[in-house]
């Protein structure tokens, strides 16, 4: 096994301690616990009466009713409480590597969905987002590019790009897919972040085969409770449980009840965190607009980050660099994806930080 650099996590920890601004940020705007507490209507005697053990390994109960919920045809026997949705990747992928050769993946993309699997001694087949397609899947092209590969990774909406997947292109992936034998997971970590209407519905809506990674660090804004999940057929769940045995055996009790919380208000949380989204969606937008002579992009549809690039095909990472350093906001640049001109913007914090931060890469860009 040996693992590669996580080039997009190596340069957020390399460089965010520099960062005045940070624009290279994938999760919505992070609430302050006294907002979770007003929002929920907490009573800090329920916490008091936590008691500080291990815990229900698999999750405490009320949390897994409450994950369960977000998922039509899931029960809580079909959810695994994680440490963060990126541990639930972790596991998924192992527990599917421990039966599959093979596996396709979307690019760009999370580096972990296509990194993990080669880490394990698999074989991955890269199918390629197009940007002249919008970075939306063919779902045609995606299952004939898949007839060779065991299990399919996908991840929408979409990181970096935004690009989402309705639900008659999922109908038809999963459906060709399963048909041939193949297990599909799917990270939806930003699902229920729409700048307008839906379009990516959950994809156990589909079908009970499925397996959902997800967690409330990105759509809910709440990263730093490091709570994530995964969901799917009860035996896989189980297979994943004992793999996650090797890992941190559960997850802390306090944060497993201030996320019940939360999920238990949760469309007070996503409407709060929505307005935020279409609110600085509208003020990129209008900048894009302003620097179109210089830069170009496909607008997100969900989530809250966009994948603009260069009109003149620059690489990106020397920009990178040199706008931290002599502006200090902090973008993540298209080679940690692979695509040298491109680079990954995020939407989803706070107003001010936006605006101060895209006044300061306007300046520099037209600095000569």
């Amino acid at each position: 096994m040996r693992f590669k650099v996580f080039k997009v996590e190596a340069w957020l920890d390399r460089y965010e301690p520099e960062a005045r601004f940070h624009l290279g940020e994938t999760s919505m705007a992070p609430l302050f616990l006294r907002e979770l507490r007003e929002i929920t209507e907490l009573n800090w005697e329920d916490l008091e009466k936590i008691v500080l053990d291990y815990g229900e390994i698999q999750g405490t109960l009320e949390l897994r009713k409450e994950v369960a919920k977000l998922y039509p045809n899931t029960s809580p026997e079909e959810i695994l409480i994680t440490n963060g949705s990126i541990e639930a990747n972790f596991i998924a992928i192992a527990a599917l590597a421990e039966e599959h050769q093979s596996f396709l993946a979307e690019h760009p993309g999370y580096n972990q969905l296509y990194e993990l699997p080669q880490a394990f001694g698999r074989a991955v087949h890269l199918y390629r987002l197009r940007r002249e397609e919008g970075f939306r899947i063919d779902p045609e092209r995606l299952v004939k590019e898949g007839e060779s590969v065991e299990a399919i990774i996908l991840n929408h909406p979409h990181n970096p790009t935004g690009s989402p997947l309705g639900e008659d292109e999922m109908r038809y992936i999963i459906e060709e897919t399963s048909k041939r034998g193949k297990r599909i997971l799917v990270d939806q970590v930003y699902l229920g972040l729409s700048i307008d209407e839906p379009i990516t519905p959950p994809a156990r809506k589909l079908s009970e085969d499925v397996i959902i990674t997800g967690g409330l660090s990105k759509a809910f804004g709440l990263p730093g409770l490091r709570i994530g999940w995964i969901a799917g057929p009860k035996s896989f769940i189980e297979r994943c449980w004992k793999i996650r045995d090797y890992l941190a055996i559960s997850v802390s009790p306090i944060t497993q009840a201030l996320a019940y919380h939360a999920l238990r208000c949760k469309e007070k949380i996503l409407k709060r965190n929505r307005d935020i989204l279409r609110k600085n969606f509208s003020i990129l937008s209008e900048w894009m607009l302003k620097n179109e002579d210089i830069l170009d992009w496909v607008p997100p549809k969900e989530g809250c980050v966009a994948f603009p690039w260069f009109k003149d095909g620059r690489d990106s990472e020397s920009f990178c660099r040199a706008i931290l350093r002599e502006k200090g906001v902090l973008l993540v640049p298209g080679s940690c994806f692979e695509l040298s001109e491109h680079f990954r913007i995020g939407f989803g914090f706070k107003t001010d930080i936006l605006i101060d931060g895209l006044k300061a890469m306007e300046e520099f860009l037209r600095r000569d």
